[in-house]
């Protein structure tokens, strides 16, 4: 009797150990179909939300191909000495080009008010600007800039991106520098490796620029002292040196194995080439010759005309 007693307690324990598990199983796997039916939903959500943003994205895609890349040329019509009706007819030409080109080109006259171009880093106006990102999702864009920079426009680096300076006439966007005295403060910028600046020799003494060549008849420094002729008590004059060939290009140039920054070294003190190099930096020039009026009108000139002409359209008071 102890043995069936006993028996039948082992049965009645296993029977409630077999359902107890059997009844906890059921709540596990109810839970794990409504989960699997979540994951399932949300699936499907995120399916349609991915559908959805493509969808967007293709559409602004879409809407930014017909507005086109922006791009502005930036002027400024209260300058006379800039030669505006030029370059604004040049920017004018160019919308519709670039239009089919999806390059969408803003001309911008900034009236005086040189806050924007600043903002954007932008030196000297007239110039051209396009963002660093437009450039590089635009051939067309990359070809705009080469094109300029073949035509003599200055690239330089702007706030995210570039510009394109047009060097004759241009202005400076800080404000001018003009001297207590009255006079005109000319600044030129020259390179002791350049064949409109001064008269230049091979490594041999042979002349490489002799004014008897129509190409070189007149150079920058020669221009500056016939122009002193007639208005040297007006003019303050400064001359700064500054780099723009290697040793390299020197030696194919006129066999000279030296760099125009220690030709320059040779002309200037460190202090005068530290200084050359500021001021290059602050009206971004990168070719010469080139002139700068009190701090704010550059400008290119190679004959006494065209310098003595400069300086009156800028400074009418001294002519």
């Amino acid at each position: 009797m102890k043995k069936i007693a006993l028996a039948s307690i082992i049965l009645l324990s296993l029977g409630i150990i077999l359902f107890g598990c059997v009844s906890q199983q059921a709540p596990n796997n109810a839970v794990n179909e409504t989960l699997e039916a979540s994951m399932a939903r949300m699936e499907n959500k995120m399916t349609s939300m991915e559908s959805r943003l493509t969808a967007l994205e293709n559409s602004f895609t879409q809407k930014l191909s017909q507005l086109g890349i922006p791009t502005q040329f930036y002027y400024d019509s209260n300058c006379k000495f800039c030669a505006n009706a030029d370059y604004v007819d040049l920017a004018t030409g160019l919308v519709d080009k670039l239009k089919s080109q999806g390059i969408q080109l803003e001309i911008i006259d900034v009236k005086g008010n040189m806050t924007r171009a600043n903002a954007l880093g932008i030196k000297r106006l007239p110039a051209f600007y396009a963002t660093a990102g437009a450039i590089s999702k635009s051939k067309e864009l990359t070809d705009l800039f080469n094109e300029l920079e073949a035509n003599h426009f200055t690239i330089t680096n702007a706030v995210d991106g570039l510009a394109a300076l047009t060097n004759d006439p241009s202005e400076v966007t800080n404000d001018a520098c003009n001297l207590k005295d009255g006079t005109v403060r000319l600044r030129e910028f020259y390179s002791e490796t350049c064949a409109f600046c001064i008269r230049m020799n091979y490594a041999n003494g042979t002349a490489y620029n002799p004014a008897t060549n129509p190409r070189y008849a007149s150079v920058s420094n020669e221009a500056v002292e016939e122009v002193n002729k007639t208005l040297g008590s007006k003019i303050t004059y400064e001359k700064y040196c500054i780099p723009l060939h290697t040793a390299p290009d020197n030696v194919k140039l006129i066999g000279v194995n030296k760099s125009d920054e220690e030709l320059c070294a040779q002309k200037q003190s460190r202090q005068e080439l530290e200084k050359a190099s500021s001021l290059a930096s602050d009206y971004a020039i990168a070719s010469a010759p080139l002139f700068v009026i009190d701090c704010k009108y550059v400008f290119n000139a190679v004959t006494a005309d065209k310098l003595k002409q400069s300086i009156c359209a800028a400074r009418p008071d001294v002519c």
